[in-house]
């Protein structure tokens, strides 16, 4: 496979559609499952357990917007198999404004929770909900994130069961406090 192009390990995103694009859940789910080896949408839609004709619109999408990229083309049977990987382990979310931001916090969260309730109308098992604070110094936010994306790292692989994370860090002004 051609493998030329290296995958960075973050891509900082400034679109808002892009950013909305990106904040799907089952996209984030999809571009996941392309992380690491290059893989097709049917392979895909395997790991993740879903058929495969729900993926091609989303998979589609994600790569006109370069979240994902066709490594190889490959002739099979009378098809061509693409072999397709995420460009990037991590996209990050920076958006001109805090109210493209909050559009865009709100919308994850709402999202979130429809498919909670789904889960949960479902039958399976109630989610870990935490809110709560930390306190970080000047400059400790950055080394937060960090340590935080480490951590979720560590717990992906492709032999565990995929979960969303929808989370938000922001300073809290003193009169909140």
């Amino acid at each position: 496979m051609n493998e030329s192009s290296d995958v960075v390990e973050s891509m900082i995103i400034t679109d808002l559609e892009r950013v909305r694009m990106i904040a799907n859940p089952l996209r984030q789910s999809i571009v996941a499952a392309f992380r690491g080896a290059p893989k097709t949408t049917k392979q895909v839609a395997a790991l993740l357990g879903i058929k495969g004709n729900r993926l091609y619109h989303h998979v589609e999408m994600l790569e006109r917007a370069g979240f994902l990229e066709l490594v190889e083309a490959r002739p099979n049977r009378g098809t061509v198999e693409r072999f397709l990987r995420a460009t990037a382990d991590r996209f990050v979310a920076q958006l001109g404004s805090v109210s493209e931001g909050t559009e865009v916090v709100k919308e994850a969260f709402d999202e979130a929770l429809k498919q909670i309730e789904t889960l949960s109308a479902e039958g399976c098992p109630r989610p870990m909900l935490l809110q709560g604070g930390i306190t970080l110094r000047e400059g400790e936010q950055a080394e937060f994130e960090s340590k935080l994306i480490e951590l979720i790292r560590q717990y992906k692989t492709e032999s565990r069961a995929t979960h969303s994370i929808v989370m938000a860090v922001y300073p809290v002004r003193e009169t909140d406090a």
